[in-house]
């Protein structure tokens, strides 16, 4: 089990397990304002415990394609105090976009993005991580279907994607309003790009950091950002 300072969380039976990226994601959003929030992808439930931390009150839906996955998640929501507002479905996100009659402030994904990556040996793992159930324009197109009016859809991506990523979110009408550029440590480059869209146009905010130091340990800006989430002591080892 993983240790987290208001939280517990199991990844053996999820297709994606706890990772950095997905720390980041949930270290990252904004969600304080937010009512109704929906994961796609959830894999072990760790965005949305994150978020449901942020904001106790918000309910939050989380969807995955992979079935252990999603009944993990649900094992995990229901040990914590947020238990209640906290639902994991499996479904693909195009069908719950059918079925579905809500309105959502924040939808949020960590996708599936090795479109040109070799394949993994997991069936589930693969089907996870590679685009051929789900792209860009799916998640861009699908997301104005179902977000408010001043809704935000975020993500977190490899950096070579990033292109790709707002030429597909300009084409529907969708703009960067905040991105962070993610290193790895101050002298490697960018390798991860978080992105928050939403369909107002307005003077868009940008930084970088590094998740670790020239020395290996965590950054101040990770430390920073995860400071709600990971024990002191976690914060202060060599990574």
């Amino acid at each position: 089990m993983f240790r987290f300072i208001q939280f517990g969380i199991r990844d053996d039976k999820s297709s994606i397990k706890v990772n950095t990226d997905a720390i980041l994601l949930g270290a990252w959003a904004e969600v304080s304002n937010a009512i109704n929030i929906l994961e796609v992808g959830t894999g072990c439930g760790i965005v949305s415990l994150m978020l449901a931390q942020k904001n106790p009150s918000a309910k939050i839906i989380a969807i995955d394609i992979d079935e252990s996955s999603t009944k993990q998640a649900q094992s995990n929501f229901d040990q914590t105090q947020w238990a209640t507002n906290l639902s994991s479905q499996n479904i693909s996100f195009q069908e719950f976009i059918k079925q579905t009659p809500l309105k959502f402030d924040i939808i949020i994904s960590n996708p599936p993005y090795f479109d040109k990556s070799l394949q993994s040996d997991s069936t589930t793992k693969h089907i996870a991580k590679h685009t051929q159930t789900l792209h860009f324009a799916d998640i861009i197109s699908g997301s104005k279907k179902l977000l408010t009016e001043e809704g935000k859809l975020i993500l977190i991506v490899p950096y070579h994607t990033k292109n790709k990523l707002l030429e597909t979110s300009t084409l529907h009408h969708y703009y960067a309003n905040r991105l962070s550029n993610i290193k790895p440590t101050p002298q490697k480059p960018t390798f991860r790009y978080l992105i928050e869209l939403s369909n107002i146009a307005s003077a868009c905010t940008e930084d970088e950091f590094s998740i670790q130091d020239s020395h290996h340990y965590f950054s101040n800006e990770y430390k920073k950002l995860t400071f709600d989430f990971h024990p002191e002591y976690y914060l202060n080892k060599l990574v």
